[in-house]
């Protein structure tokens, strides 16, 4: 892969207040870049998708770190061109809808508001399998005062945010969403476009390297449950399989743990308390996502999200060599 980069097999270990969630790294994700070799990553990479070349610019050097290019190749167990194939897909997606994607500021007066009500917030704590559970509170949203770009760059934003975590990319995410309270459909469809709202749900799936291990809903009125029947159409059958709908509370807890919930819902720490704490996290990765922006995709022809057949056969194009199949079954000593 040189001189993309330097990957060496090896076990994945995190540091001693996360230790308890060494048992995560199935050997599926124990391929690791040294921290040692992250300045051998180029200022540019040259990407050859379905016969096309594509030259990726990260000009800031906070995006030249290997954490970034990692959560692409574990997103898609470590085939390379399944990779490349996602970050072409997640730079095509910022460029296309740069009004959601770029300047993902949470110190933004609306969207740091937004993160103020409590309405999506992401657990203090991990489950047993390491993964963080993002709540969402629909009651905490005011639909009448906060527009569709608060809405989906406080989503963009959590998402970004948790992803700059080593063991988060490995284990994923949970997604909660307690939908009382939530907008009627007409003032829903008026906060997005139906068919941007589509194209968001539907290019999210495929361009964000995040493992959506679970989602979970309560309180879903019967008019939001016709719209999630809809949206659930345009998911693959994976993501389908995985979107749960309760009727009360207490069958939620058969598949979260009740001390990862905030206090209101008879976990232990209070909204408000996990709202400072997310916050803080949020200030700690605020350069690294502003400087997205400075990531540049000067050629979008031919990107699409229609599922292609990917050549693998190729073993090298210019500056890239390409690795045939994924490491679903590697074995590390």
């Amino acid at each position: 892969m040189k001189p993309v980069s330097f990957i060496i097999a090896m076990h994945v270990h995190f540091p001693d207040s996360e230790k308890e969630y060494n048992h995560v790294c199935s050997s599926r994700c124990a391929v690791y870049i040294y921290d040692s070799l992250e300045s051998f990553i180029p200022y540019s990479i040259l990407i050859n998708f379905e016969d096309e070349n594509y030259r990726i610019f990260f000009s800031n050097v906070d995006q030249r770190y290997a954490n970034f290019l990692r959560r692409f190749l574990r997103a898609k167990k470590y085939s390379l061109p399944l990779a490349q194939n996602m970050l072409l897909k997640y730079l095509n997606l910022r460029q296309t809808f740069p009004n959601y994607f770029y300047n993902l500021d949470f110190l933004s007066p609306s969207v740091n508001q937004l993160i103020n009500s409590g309405y999506l917030i992401p657990s203090l704590k991990r489950d047993k399998y390491g993964r963080r559970i993002i709540f969402g509170f629909a009651d905490n949203l005011n639909s009448c005062k906060y527009s569709n770009i608060d809405l989906a760059k406080v989503h963009i934003i959590t998402y970004e945010t948790l992803l700059c975590d080593e063991l988060t990319q490995i284990a994923g995410v949970i997604h909660f969403g307690d939908c009382h309270g939530s907008p009627s459909p007409s003032v829903a469809l008026s906060l997005f476009n139906p068919r941007e709202f589509f194209l968001l749900f539907r290019w999210g799936e495929h361009s964000l390297p995040m493992r959506h291990s679970e989602c979970h809903f309560i309180n879903v009125p019967t008019p939001v449950r016709y719209i999630f029947e809809f949206f659930q159409k345009t998911l693959t059958d994976k993501m389908r399989q995985r979107i749960k709908l309760h009727s009360s509370k207490e069958k939620l807890y058969e598949h979260i743990d009740l001390k990862l919930f905030p206090k209101e819902y008879g976990g232990v720490t209070p909204i408000a308390e996990m709202i400072e704490v997310w916050k803080k996290e949020l200030m700690e990765n605020r350069e690294k996502l502003l400087s997205l922006d400075k990531m540049k995709l000067l050629n979008d022809a031919d990107v699409c999200l229609r599922k292609r057949k990917i050549l693998t056969n190729k073993n090298s194009n210019n500056d890239i060599q390409h690795i045939n199949g994924t490491f679903r079954k590697l074995d590390i000593d």
